[in-house]
């Protein structure tokens, strides 16, 4: 099976756990980083230390299908453990094109995302 690359969006908090959370097998983090550009934070009215990073973005790459369960899985338990009541969707794009997988919430079924990226 090939190596799938994978970008995920979504919540400073929510990526910053999954990054610090112990290596899982078949499953490659690169470093995260905010979603706006610093062109944003320098052309904004308010000034850039104002700003605050609200998404961030991690690429991933997942060597297995069974590595990509687990990583949705572990992504579950995040979205379930957050002390935040509705957390802000991740959204699941392929690494090399852009190209919107899906969008993972609370009711998302990591078997049905994995399926969705191995088509």
């Amino acid at each position: 099976m090939t190596k799938q690359y994978i970008t995920l969006v979504g919540s400073e908090e929510i990526i910053q756990q999954l990054e610090a959370a112990p290596a899982l097998e078949g499953v490659e983090f690169g470093k995260s980083r905010p979603a706006d550009s610093l062109t944003d934070a320098v052309d904004s009215p308010l000034g850039p230390e104002e700003i605050k990073a609200i998404f961030s973005v991690i690429t991933v790459v997942i060597t297995t299908a069974s590595a990509g369960l687990t990583l949705f899985e572990r992504l579950k338990i995040l979205f379930n453990s957050s002390d935040n009541k509705a957390p802000v969707p991740v959204d699941i794009r392929e690494g090399r094109n852009g190209r919107r997988i899906a969008k993972f919430d609370r009711d998302s079924n990591p078997t049905e995302l994995v399926q969705k990226l191995y088509r």
